[in-house]
């Protein structure tokens, strides 16, 4: 492994890009370190001799943060392989191969973290000039890794804008079901709640890549939308897609959004995930469908609405509102 590419690596672990099989490629390269020192063999004894220090002073201190109390430093006599032993007994192998990069270039940028509360929405301009709306009760993180591709890590909703570069770096949305949604320019959205990821397309293209290549690709065309659900055969795909008004249905960041035969169990558990409260209803009442606007600025105007349609009560106790 090239010096160059080893570095890569590291700064990929280190901002939380790097993949399993990267991860994998570290693991491999810190065994056979273990083993040989020849790669600090040619380095000039000074410079040998601070990383050693540096590394030793890492160990110690991602040791003492992993078990106060079980660990006491006591630095060996002699050079030659107390730093490999040391580092050895962390649990985080790569922390050292982090030393190591710090010493030979600049540290990797923090990846930049967002997070709104249960019924905030938040416009969010990425330093690469994308454009994120982030829902309510979602989480999100930036980071670009040493392509200079762009990487998301999305929990809750969000609609993105993303703004293609011009040397068309990737830009990659990682779902917690394992699902990277890749791009390079184009209008989507994605939700990922309670264990069910759908990605909606307005305009552009974009890939949905299943990382655990139980599945192939799928790529999505504008009005479009994929929904991933649990599968009920090893043979069956676990990824639905549906033509879907896609203007209307993610247009939840301007105050009102397009349902088209939605059951109402789905839209009352997005608005408990989205705004923070809880529903009380008849099992069967979810089952109902729902078709029309969806005021998302307005709890209040919607169960009016639901009201006057299904013959229903809604009355409000604090945060619990009950359908009756």
């Amino acid at each position: 492994m090239t010096r160059s590419h080893l570095q890569q690596l590291i700064q990929r672990y280190r901002n939380g890009t790097a993949s399993f099989e990267e991860k994998q490629q570290l693991e491999q390269w810190w065994q056979e370190a273990l083993t040989d020192q020849s790669a600090l063999e040619d380095m000039p004894p000074a410079e040998r001799i601070h990383l050693e220090e540096r590394l030793y002073e890492g160990a110690v201190q991602r040791i003492q943060q992993q078990e106060p109390d079980a660990f006491r430093p006591v630095k060996p006599i002699g050079r030659s392989r107390w730093w490999l032993a040391t580092a050895a007994s962390v649990a985080g192998l790569v922390l050292t191969l982090a030393a190591w990069w710090l010493l030979s270039g600049p540290a990797a940028p923090k990846p930049l973290t967002y997070q709104t509360q249960y019924g905030e929405k938040k416009r969010i301009q990425l330093p690469e000039g994308s454009v994120v709306w982030l829902n309510g009760n979602s989480s999100l993180r930036f980071a670009t890794d040493p392509d200079g591709h762009r990487q998301v890590w999305l929990t809750g909703e969000a609609l993105f804008s993303v703004q293609h570069t011009p040397t068309h770096q990737k830009f990659i949305v990682h779902t917690t079901k394992q699902l990277n949604i890749e791009v390079l320019g184009t209008v989507f959205n994605v939700s990922d709640r309670r264990g069910q990821v759908s990605v909606t397309l307005r305009s552009g293209s974009v890939r949905v890549i299943d990382q655990t290549h139980r599945q192939p690709d799928v790529l999505l065309k504008p009005g479009e939308m994929i929904t991933s659900r649990k599968a009920v055969s090893a043979t069956e795909p676990a990824l639905e897609k549906s033509a879907v008004q896609a203007e209307l249905s993610t247009a939840w960041n301007s105050g009102s959004m397009y349902v088209e035969n939605k059951p109402l169990g789905e839209l009352f558990d997005w608005m408990e995930d989205t705004y923070g409260i809880e529903l009380e209803y008849r099992p069967e009442l979810r089952q109902e469908t729902f078709a029309g606007s969806v005021p998302t600025d307005s709890i209040g105007s919607f169960f009016l609405k639901l009201e006057k349609l299904y013959q229903v009560e809604v009355s409000q106790n604090g945060n619990t509102y009950q359908i009756k």
